[in-house]
């Protein structure tokens, strides 16, 4: 993979994460509080396991590594 292809892979993972994050906060009232952990819980570990792919692009370019999280 080229810096380029990371770069866009980065801005993709972080937009995925993202709408994981709005979906978890959107269906907490119409869930029941049980059903609400174990799907946030879901949502926690598919965001986690972004998180690594997203990690190992920062190993290999590491230039890319946004700013904000220095």
């Amino acid at each position: 993979m080229n810096r380029d292809a990371a770069l866009k892979l980065d801005a993709l993972l972080l937009g995925v994460r993202y709408s994981l994050d709005c979906a978890q906060r959107y269906m907490k009232p119409y869930l029941s509080e049980e059903d609400y952990k174990k799907y946030k819980y879901a949502m926690a570990r598919s965001a986690g396991e972004l998180i690594d792919i997203a990690n190992d692009l920062y190993k290999k370019f590491p230039d890319i590594f946004p700013d904000e999280l220095k």
